[in-house]
């Protein structure tokens, strides 16, 4: 089996949430032995050519197709102009191949060229899918440039998602979203997000001396309510 993982770059090569997700794709699609043509781009110091954060036998599996994210000056919608790129590129790598893929499997708007000329009729291939993770534009905006960012993207991810064969989502309420813009119930997939067995502990340590450590984990999005929250554990800290 062989399938296309188009990505905007895998950790640690590229740092973010959706980056460390494509990576542990990548992982256990190999490990599975299914062959990945791996699509990405290195915003790092590491060599990108030796792959060394995947294990001797998972790079048997994995063939890496490295792109440079696109450069451009910043202006409205430079975010939006620059991904659209990267998916041209990202489309240009593969297309020659298209018909060796039993799946292809986009992440944000890495596939968007390709998912466009498939719904033309312009290209023929397999089912292709597409993952936004959270569908964060389509939240409550906590303030006025968030609000902003959504009007620029919302048009765009809503185009992708209802024209991609497959959209995958982490279940509950992000299914509710997919839903109501419009993309076909039958076309969603849920697959909640997971970890590593490795990470979980089998056993608690119990100490006498009490403490407290608040850690967050996660991307800073100012939707989250990570300020308000800082604010309110000094408070009750100090009581």
């Amino acid at each position: 089996m062989r399938i296309a993982l188009i990505t905007d770059g895998i950790a640690p090569y590229v740092l973010g949430g959706m980056q460390k997700h494509s990576f542990y794709l990548a992982k256990y699609f190999s490990k599975n032995k299914i062959h990945v043509d791996l699509v990405h781009y290195n915003d790092s110091k590491y060599d990108i050519n030796a792959m060394e954060f995947f294990t001797e036998e998972e790079r048997k599996y994995i063939h890496p197709i490295v792109l440079q994210f696109p450069i451009s000056a910043k202006f409205p919608g430079h975010y939006v102009y620059k991904s659209y790129k990267y998916s041209c590129l990202a489309f240009d790598a593969i297309k020659d191949q298209l018909n060796t893929y039993d799946f292809i499997y986009t992440k944000g708007f890495t596939g968007w060229k390709l998912i466009s000329e498939k719904h033309k009729g312009n290209v023929s291939c397999c089912k292709i899918g597409v993952k936004f993770h959270g569908y964060e534009i389509f939240q409550i905006a906590p303030e006025a440039k968030a609000k902003l960012q959504q009007f620029i993207l919302r048009s765009f991810v809503k185009t992708i998602s209802q024209q991609s064969d497959i959209v995958f989502s982490y279940g509950g309420k992000i299914t509710d979203i997919i839903k109501s813009i419009g993309v076909n119930p039958k076309h969603i997939v849920e697959i909640p997000s997971g970890v590593e067995k490795e990470f979980i502990g089998h056993s608690i340590a119990f100490h006498n001396e009490v403490y407290r450590k608040f850690v967050f984990l996660g991307r800073a999005e100012r939707r989250k309510g990570i300020i308000e929250l800082n604010e309110v554990l000094q408070k009750l800290i100090v009581q």
